[in-house]
């Protein structure tokens, strides 16, 4: 079994021009950074628009494994993030 993951930052557009481009690369970097911490070597993480993200589970065992996944990758991304002090 495989499954497909679409994720979506929320108040992107607000901190784009609240911030600038500079810092929501930095955000998109970091967020992506948080992602592949979470995921295995065998699955693929892409950018598929200005907020949002894909992510292919090739090899999953069950629904279970997909739903605990996508829970670790909903608190990686919850998690502060402090740019530029």
């Amino acid at each position: 079994m495989m499954a497909l993951m679409f994720i979506d930052l929320d108040q992107f557009k607000t901190i784009s021009d609240k911030l600038g481009y500079d810092v929501c690369d930095q955000v998109l970097i970091a967020m992506s950074e948080r992602l592949m911490e979470v995921l295995r070597s065998t699955d693929t993480l892409c950018r598929v628009g200005a907020d949002e993200f894909a992510v292919i589970l090739p090899a999953v065992g069950s629904l279970d494994t997909v739903r605990q996944l996508a829970e670790r990758l909903l608190q990686a991304l919850r998690r502060p993030l402090i740019m530029n002090g």
